[in-house]
């Protein structure tokens, strides 16, 4: 990132990060059209009934033929990349959004891909630094790796990231699912003690 592209990730003050946890996690989808890998983990999530307590956005999505299950679309809370005008670069994708991470409880960060080919994180994932949010990253095959070896920390052994190194897409998402799931499902004095246990990452 050029410092133009990361001048509006300034450090934002922890007296503005007061959290209420409204919802179970905070998952933004952006554009899904085209995007096989963004709608396969958007078909789990709505299989398994995990959107239902969830801040979560998706593009348009017009593939009538297409038999996999998939929530009502276009469900935008934050940008419709499809609409002319409605977005841009800076203001647009790259914006921190407090609402979407200060009423949940973590992110399950969406990259635009998860293949093998390559490997990249994108501002998805900082955007979760800024706001000092546990995550979870539907992203490529060693993301997290690729994320440590840039210097940064993530969560281990509080979640467990043995997904980052399942090759397969489809089993990587339940291995995520199953992640989310166990987040989802601790108890307030539960999730207190993650926090607690997370908080030097954070």
């Amino acid at each position: 990132y050029s410092n133009s592209h990361i001048s509006f990730l300034n450090c934002i003050e922890e007296d503005f990060l007061d959290y209420d946890y409204l919802y179970d996690f905070t998952y933004l989808g952006g554009k899904i059209a085209d995007r096989p890998d963004k709608i396969a983990m958007l078909s789990n999530l709505y299989q398994e009934k995990l959107l239902d307590n969830a801040i979560w956005s998706g593009g348009s999505y017009k593939n009538k033929d297409d038999s996999t299950p998939l929530p009502d679309l276009p469900h935008v809370l934050d940008w419709d990349k499809d609409i002319k005008g409605s977005h841009n670069h800076i203001n647009g994708c790259c914006a921190i959004h407090l609402n979407f991470y200060l009423n949940s409880r973590f992110s399950l960060t969406q990259e635009t891909e998860m293949t093998t080919r390559s490997n990249r994180y994108t501002e998805k994932t900082l955007k979760c630094f800024f706001v000092k949010h546990p995550f979870i990253v539907a992203g490529n095959y060693q993301v997290l790796k690729l994320l440590k070896k840039d210097g940064f920390k993530t969560f281990h052994p509080y979640i467990d990231e043995s997904y980052d190194d399942i090759k397969d897409r489809d089993e990587r998402i339940a291995a995520i699912i199953k992640q989310v799931k166990i987040l989802c499902n601790k108890t307030t004095k539960e999730w207190q003690e993650f926090m607690c246990n997370i908080s030097h990452i954070l």
